[in-house]
């Protein structure tokens, strides 16, 4: 286990919680599924069984949908309701044809001027990323009151795209990215940690956010593209993307191979900068939705925390603490063969110290893709043996893991809680 790099690195991170996940109200997967043996032979028929039920119940919300996609060229602006906010004004448009696993999906937010100008510039400059074929949902920020795009009801429109997307059969759900400019450069950084697991990656430009703000570790299975002006140092945006480098350089060399990033200043540039080259380069990275090795940095975002990331699920709270410097918990998560190594700890913002995990309780979801389920699994918790045995196929976990991710590469037919 690499809890010395955790040791080493959590100065590099440089309430009361909610919850943030895909889930969808209103949807409940148990009433519409018919309950059959789960068996590695059937576990392909009994997930496309479980994700037509999700997509069924889903598309008979009575909810504002995604618009028919239309070239990117022709888009006409579309809007949803959101939750506590003013609507949200959005585009939704393609560039060139669909592959056969479906297009890479860009979420691209705009920047802090006038947003009505902000919103028709990120048009144009998506209309000229080299980065077809491509769709892009491209938001207008709800209100200039507080020009944030990782507030809670802005949380939950991406929320939405997702899910949507997933559901929609144009999107490869392995090919989502995050891409902003400017405030949406600040944007992208902090969701591109929070939602590190739906992503193929991440791309800030002329941005540059505290690291605490964007967990580092988070991007440690995703790309990462960071574009800044050597002179921008408005709100210090280059020395913030320099600590970036600082932090994401460090971190490859101790996690070989996991850490897919380009983070350059332009030379002479201030805020003004060459947008052109981040989608290009983020475009040809594909996410891992089962990776055996990763790192998850569970901190809030507008008092919101994540429930799930991977195949891990939260199913007691942990002992964070309201006064926001003790706000998150870190997680190190390892398959070697099929032993499963565990390590959580707290994490305090003002001491920069790992706190020891006194309570809570996660739920460690397992499928083929992880481990080998006609065998004995091991389980150890913070380097002690905690489990050993063979687990159990069913559609419960199938059910549950559905309606926790909304993602159809996470459907877990076994899982093995775990209590701190």
């Amino acid at each position: 286990m690499k809890l010395r790099y955790l040791k080493l690195f959590f100065f590099l991170l440089i309430a009361s919680p909610g919850i943030a996940q895909i889930k969808c109200e209103g949807v409940d997967l148990k009433e519409s599924v018919d309950f059959k043996k789960v068996t590695l032979k059937n576990l392909s028929e009994r997930r496309a069984e479980v994700w037509s039920s999700w997509k069924d119940s889903n598309n008979k919300l009575n909810e504002e949908k995604l618009p028919n996609l239309v070239p990117l060229t022709d888009v006409k602006p579309n809007k949803w309701e959101l939750i506590g906010e003013e609507p949200m004004p959005f585009y939704w448009g393609s560039k060139g044809d669909k592959p056969q696993e479906g297009y890479p999906l860009f979420i691209n937010i705009h920047g802090s001027g006038p947003k009505e100008h902000e919103w028709s510039a990120t048009l144009s400059w998506a209309k000229k990323f080299e980065d077809a074929p491509s769709v892009y949902f491209i938001p207008q920020i709800p209100t200039t009151e507080r020009y944030r795009w990782w507030y809670i009801p802005e949380q939950l429109a991406w929320e939405k795209v997702m899910r949507l997307a997933f559901i929609s059969e144009l999107v490869n759900p392995n090919k989502i990215y995050f891409a902003g400019i400017s405030e949406g450069g600040y944007g992208s950084q902090r969701l591109g940690a929070f939602y590190a697991d739906y992503l193929a990656g991440a791309g800030p430009m002329a941005g540059g956010e505290p690291l605490d703000n964007a967990p580092v570790l988070n991007y440690r299975k995703i790309a990462f593209a960071f574009e800044t002006g050597e002179k921008d140092t408005g709100f210090g945006r280059n020395q913030f993307t320099g600590q970036a480098k600082c932090a994401f350089d460090n971190l490859a060399m101790a996690y070989p191979g996991d850490f897919n990033h380009r983070i350059r200043f332009q030379e002479g540039r201030g805020h003004s900068i060459d947008y052109t080259l981040v989608t290009p380069w983020l475009v040809q990275f594909e996410r891992n939705p089962h990776p055996k090795a990763f790192s998850w940095v569970n901190f809030p975002m507008h008092d919101r925390y994540r429930d799930g990331f991977y195949n891990l699920v939260v199913k007691e709270p942990f002992n964070v603490s309201a006064d926001q410097s003790k706000d998150r918990t870190i997680f190190e998560f390892t398959i070697d063969g099929n032993s499963i190594y565990l390590d959580g700890h707290t994490f305090d913002t003002k001491t920069r110290e790992l706190g020891e995990i006194t309570q809570g309780k996660l739920r460690v979801f397992l499928s083929p893709e992880l481990i080998d389920l006609s065998k004995k699994v091991t389980v150890y918790l913070n380097g002690n043996h905690y489990f050993s045995g063979k687990v159990s196929l069913n559609m419960n976990h199938l059910i549950e893991s559905c309606e926790t991710f909304g993602d159809p590469m996470r459907l877990y037919p076994a899982a093995i809680d775990v209590e701190f």
